[in-house]
């Protein structure tokens, strides 16, 4: 089990420590989606917060380090590879929302309309954007070079947020996994044996009232981890809703966005970052570079070609919404025209 036995791998020091008497958590996350601008300074140490208790302070500075500068964090001298035993997802995966604090019905409707807008769109080859292929077309490789077929994407609760799961104030990583073990002793959202087959990725969503207080908007802006339901793995993505404090670290845009709402709308490029790497390093023993980044992290802030409309960028349209998203790296390492393997994940 990853973290728990034996010599310390570049996976193991890539993950903070976590636990949970509900879900069994597996006792590690990733570093998670970094914040805007990240660096290290001279003496090895992140200078965008103090360090923080539960991170792994041997593998910080390296990690963060390469996300320094676009030519640092893109570099295809340090080629993201395939760990042997490794597993990624297959099948139908779907993303079940936990909303975790004090949320008004009409900003969970956005919230659901929109993530789940852009999941759709991104999940499936018969989706309404008739992408070439199934999944955030970038990962097709992770799983085709392993002889396996990429998952579909879903979203099933789309339709109507389910109900929330009382909270407030600080949230420990420990406490997201009980929280999402709430949801589920409330039947808010299937298990993974009453969810049709789907395989789940359970999404804590933290209201604004709410604060993930291991580092969120000082040290990564989401992040994600595994664990056990009984015998069964699953996996889980914390992010959150969040006050103006934070646009800085978790939003290149901080005066307008495509949904009109800075907030959903920057972590709407979040989970796509943490769904890339979900999938493809799930269990976080499967995809990632000597640095212990995995394949969102590496394109990490960088957007390609984007368009301006009313004051706000964009670069991915999905029916009627727009998004401004982060890339991905291409598991083959191969550099495209600016010099990195990043790719929107959209793009074929």
């Amino acid at each position: 089990m990853v973290g728990l036995s034996g010599p310390a791998t570049a996976s193991e020091r890539r993950e903070a420590p976590i636990s949970s008497s509900s879900i069994q958590a597996s006792g590690v996350r990733s570093f998670g989606a970094p914040v805007l601008g990240a660096t290290t300074s001279a003496n090895g140490a992140l200078n965008d917060s103090p360090a923080m208790a539960n991170d792994d302070q041997s593998a910080a500075p390296a990690w963060a380090g390469s996300f320094a500068t676009p030519s640092g964090r893109a570099t295809v001298t340090n080629p993201i590879l395939y760990h042997t035993g490794g597993a990624l997802y297959a099948g139908n995966v779907a993303i079940y929302p936990v909303w975790v604090g004090t949320w008004t019905a009409a900003r969970k409707t956005l919230w659901n309309k929109v993530l789940s807008n852009l999941v759709t769109a991104l999940g499936t080859a018969t989706s309404n954007t008739a992408t070439a292929n199934q999944v955030f077309a970038t990962n097709q490789t992770y799983f085709t070079s392993r002889a396996l077929v990429a998952p579909t994407l879903l979203w099933p609760q789309a339709a109507t947020p389910t109900a929330s799961v009382a909270a407030n104030g600080n949230v420990t990583d420990a406490q997201v996994a009980g929280y999402l073990s709430t949801a589920l002793a409330q039947n808010l959202v299937p298990s993974p044996t009453t969810s049709g087959g789907n395989q789940p990725i359970y999404l804590y969503l933290g209201a604004n009232n709410t604060y993930l207080s291991s580092g969120f908007g000082t040290k990564y802006c989401g992040w994600h981890s595994w664990g056990t339901i009984g015998t069964t793995k699953i996996t889980y993505i914390a992010i959150q809703d969040f006050t103006s404090n934070y646009l800085s670290a978790c939003s290149v845009q901080t005066k307008a966005s495509p949904n009109g709402d800075l907030y959903v709308d920057a972590m709407a490029s979040v989970l796509v970052h943490e769904i890339d790497e979900t999938l493809t390093d799930p269990f976080l023993n499967a995809w990632y570079d000597a640095k212990g980044a995995e394949n969102a992290d590496k394109c990490a802030w960088t957007f390609g070609t984007t368009t301006s409309l009313s004051g706000y960028s964009y670069n991915y349209t999905a029916g009627s919404l727009k998004y401004l998203i982060q890339r991905n790296w291409l598991s083959n390492n191969v550099a495209k025209a600016d010099g990195t393997s990043c790719v929107l994940a959209s793009a074929s």
